[in-house]
């Protein structure tokens, strides 16, 4: 499916930095335990599907991938540890790079990217079995030979079938059971239907004769023929069917809503420009006549004296002598105001 041409990886697994150029031929990785051989096949698994096997199943519940594929000394900063593979499609007959970080496991990065490299991609996504450990190949090894049709089957991610054959039963089914329920009372609404009516099969004439015998009780014209466009109980409520005719949308009464309140500031806007342009002018022309501003001020001196309460001019007429000044009328008013009110 692909051949690699060459192989770079950083701070990942036990390994710091590697970088080989393998020209698409086959080799072997040979070396003494712990020097990172299953290191190399973990990284271009990773760089393939994203995903590292000896890290889960049975007994890794602990183990993760972001957590534990950085080398240690980059534990903390995962997005320094990725792998870089440069490949050759010999289907696609072109080269491309995939590289793909811890930080971001699901996402890599192809270069050049195109619709035939991404779906080579996904294809090598859903089959990592193509990298096996020492592990699994010393466990088919050891298996009995009654399972190990069963562990190659889990080694291809076969047993995946069984769980979607399942799963598709169950749905077959419920879509069985439902279908017996829905013709059921499929069959028994037509009888209810002709029974009613007073015919005993589905007869396009008899059915025809008896809906237009109803429809002619109610004054109803009466129906030509059985169309879909023709409802057997058309004109009974004329109210429902023309509420029915016209559904109500959520979308146009929102944009109509909208309508509304914007032709409602604009004439909101243009009337408080108005009163405002209309104040403006008054005010100026007050400023500019100061005899008009005189008169403005004693008619409102005025209308204030008219708002006292009658004990208050009552008091003023009674005054000793001269009426008081104004000055003194104010000063009894303020007075009279400031004094706490008696229930």
């Amino acid at each position: 499916m692909i051949q690699i041409e060459e192989v770079e990886i950083v701070e990942f697994r036990g390994i710091r930095h590697l970088k080989r150029s393998l020209g698409r031929r086959s080799f072997g990785i040979a070396g003494p335990n712990g020097t990172g051989k299953s290191g190399i096949v973990d990284a271009i698994e990773f760089a393939l599907t994203g995903n590292i096997t000896r890290l889960g199943g049975a007994g890794t519940a602990e183990l993760s991938v972001k957590a534990h594929a950085p080398h240690v000394d980059a534990s903390k900063k995962p997005e320094t540890a990725l792998v870089r593979l440069q490949v050759y499609a010999p289907a696609l007959k072109k080269s491309f790079i995939i590289e793909r970080s811890v930080k971001n496991p699901r996402a890599a990065v192809l270069k050049p990217s195109s619709a035939e490299t991404r779906a080579l991609l996904a294809q090598l996504e859903t089959h990592p079995e193509f990298a096996l450990s020492r592990r699994e190949i010393i466990k088919y090894i050891l298996v009995p030979a009654g399972k190990r049709s069963q562990y190659v089957q889990e080694l291809l991610r076969l047993d995946q079938l069984e769980k979607l054959r399942v799963s598709l039963q169950r749905v077959a089914n419920d879509a069985k059971r439902d279908h017996g329920r829905a013709e059921v009372e499929d069959r028994r609404t037509k009888s209810d239907f002709f029974h009613h009516l007073g015919i005993a099969t589905a007869n396009k004439t008899d059915l025809l004769a008896s809906v237009n015998a109803r429809r002619a009780v109610l004054k109803l014209d009466p129906v030509a023929d059985l169309a879909p466009e023709n409802a057997l109980k058309a004109g009974i409520n004329p109210d429902a069917e023309h509420e029915a005719s016209q559904p109500f949308s959520k979308l146009g009464a929102k944009n109509d809503l909208a309508s509304f309140l914007k032709r409602l500031a604009v004439s909101q806007e243009i009337t408080i420009t108005g009163a405002k342009s209309d104040a403006v002018a008054a005010l100026a022309q007050l400023t500019d006549d100061p005899a008009l501003l005189r008169v403005v001020k004693q008619r409102a001196l005025v209308e204030r004296v008219l708002s006292w309460s009658k004990e208050t001019l009552v008091h003023c007429a009674t005054v000793p002598g001269r009426w008081p000044s104004w000055q003194h009328i104010f000063k009894r008013r303020s007075q009279r105001q400031m004094q706490p009110r008696r229930h």
